[in-house]
């Protein structure tokens, strides 16, 4: 068995330290919000149905379904900008009406993002999944390369919407049919394609990435993901870190890097995170945002399945 968690609240306080380590200060948060900060930005949740309640005023209040959203609207402006936390959400259990409550545990580092900060980030990424498994894969990607080609290919917002759905799902014939319907051009298409399946070992695909650039705006995100490999290869956490294009997050609030973290004994996600500096600056915020959240609500149920004696 791959999976090295036996206890939740054991892995919980390892991953704290292992943040607090790398100077994210530990932050505690209300469980509630008033309902309107979470309706202005449903799209940013992964499940928009919200458990709500009112309280003795009568106002009507949420219980937190993000954490993310929570960090960037409180800590920054109480003057903490990285921070680490092990807090609960509470959201619509996929394919059910019942309500789940998820612990989970990460960080968020919300002002100036560099290289370092962002080698630092998805180091820390893959060593939460190191805690979790002994045969772990954190997949990563940059938008900037979907959002150029995108813009390259003149899509609407709705073809835009259905192109990105096909990225997700690893569809390259779905896309170029999209295109050939709406009259993309093939140069275009075929580039909105590769991003579907251009995936590998992340020094591996950096030698295949012109099939996806678009010159001079995708220069920089080239040199962004060099930087990225050596930092990583430096400092030896390379390994087990691929660059896979159809990892997508909602690009109306993400930005730039973003990346899943997967651990083998598990058929959920472990993790995800990424850049979110259009979140932060929709709150009237002049930074940029960088975290993830490792999924320990969602590990749980495996490991009373399959972590107990060999015997």
């Amino acid at each position: 068995m791959a999976l090295l968690i036996r206890d939740i609240d054991e892995t919980a306080l390892l991953l704290r330290r292992l943040y607090s380590s790398h100077g994210y200060k530990k932050y505690s948060m209300s469980k509630f919000e008033p309902l309107e900060f979470y309706s202005s930005n449903k799209a940013f949740l992964e499940d928009d149905r919200v458990v709500t309640f009112s309280d003795f005023s009568g106002r009507l209040m949420a219980l937190r379904p993000d954490v993310t959203l929570s960090i960037v609207k409180n800590a920054v402006r109480s003057g903490e900008s990285r921070v680490c936390y092990c807090e609960n959400v509470y959201r619509g259990k996929k394919g059910s009406p019942a309500v789940e409550e998820i612990k989970q545990a990460g960080l968020e580092h919300i002002g100036a993002i560099d290289a370092a900060t962002q080698c630092t980030v998805v180091s820390l990424a893959a060593d939460s999944l190191k805690l979790i498994s002994d045969k772990w894969v954190l997949d990563v990607s940059h938008l900037g390369f979907a959002d150029a080609a995108l813009n390259e290919a003149g899509c609407s917002e709705e073809l835009r919407s259905e192109i990105v759905s096909c990225i997700a799902s690893k569809a390259p014939h779905g896309i170029l049919k999209l295109c050939a319907e709406n009259g993309i051009a093939e140069t275009s298409a075929n580039k909105l394609a590769a991003l579907a399946e251009l995936s590998g070992p992340i020094n591996e695909v950096l030698d295949r990435i012109d099939r996806i650039s678009t010159p001079p705006y995708t220069d920089a995100y080239v040199l962004e993901l060099r930087e990225l490999s050596a930092s990583l290869r430096s400092s030896g956490t390379d390994d087990g870190i691929n660059l896979d294009f159809s990892v997508v997050n909602d690009m109306n609030y993400y930005n730039g890097i973003v990346f899943r973290g997967y651990a083998d004994g598990l058929p959920v996600c472990a993790l995800s995170g990424g850049r979110y500096d259009r979140l932060v600056k929709k709150f009237g915020i002049n930074a940029g945002g960088l975290g993830f959240a490792v999924y320990l609500g969602r590990i749980e149920p495996y490991i009373e399945e399959g972590g107990g004696s060999d015997a």
